[in-house]
C-alpha cells in the first residue's frame, strides 16, 4: 500500500491495481483485517482499520466473532454475517465452531476446521452487539483495549 491507508483516495489509487489484476486472471480478491479498537456498536463496514476505501471497494465484506461463554461454562458460538454485499442481500449469516481434525494423508498433521452451524437472521451489527456483550456492562472489554493500548498484559 503507497501512501496514507487512512486516506480515501490514496487508499483506492493503491488498491485499484490489485482490483484490475483480480478482474483480469478472474480471480478472487480476499483481505483480512480487524475492526479498529474501540468501535463497537457502530456500522461493521466502519469499523474496518484504515479508510473505509477497504470496504467501499469490495463487493462482499464478511464479518467474523465468538459470541460470550454461556453462564454454564460452555463456548460462546462464533458467527460468520454478511456486513455488506453488492451482488446478495446485506444481512443474514451462520454460527459456526472450529474443530482439530488429522489431516488427509497425513494424520500427525492437525487442521482446524469451520464446521457449520445454523442460519442466523439479522444484520451484522446486531450480531456483533451479542458478541460484544458482557454480563460486567462492558467493563472487561474497556480495561482489556485500555491495556491493549498500553502494552500491559491483560489478567
Amino acid at each position: 500500500m503507497a501512501g496514507d491507508s487512512h486516506k480515501n483516495g490514496e487508499t483506492r489509487r493503491s488498491l485499484q491495481p490489485l482490483v484490475d489484476l483480480a478482474s483480469d486472471v478472474k480471480a478472487t480478491l480476499l483481505g483480512v483485517t480487524h475492526f479498529s479498537k474501540g468501535t463497537s456498536g457502530r456500522e461493521p463496514i466502519e469499523r474496518i482499520t484504515g479508510s473505509i476505501a477497504f470496504a467501499a471497494l469490495a463487493r462482499v465484506v464478511m464479518v467474523a466473532a465468538k459470541e460470550p461463554a454461556a453462564e454454564d461454562g460452555t463456548a460462546g458460538r462464533r458467527i460468520l454475517a454478511r456486513a455488506k454485499s453488492n451482488i446478495g442481500p446485506d444481512e443474514g449469516g451462520f454460527a459456526y465452531s472450529l474443530e482439530l481434525v488429522p489431516m488427509p494423508g497425513d494424520a500427525t498433521i492437525e487442521a482446524s476446521v469451520a464446521v457449520w452451524g445454523e442460519r442466523i437472521d439479522g444484520t451484522a451489527r446486531d450480531m456483533l452487539a451479542v458478541a460484544e456483550s458482557s454480563d460486567d456492562g462492558g467493563e472487561g472489554s474497556r480495561l482489556r483495549e485500555a491495556r491493549a493500548e498500553s502494552d500491559q498484559p491483560v489478567s
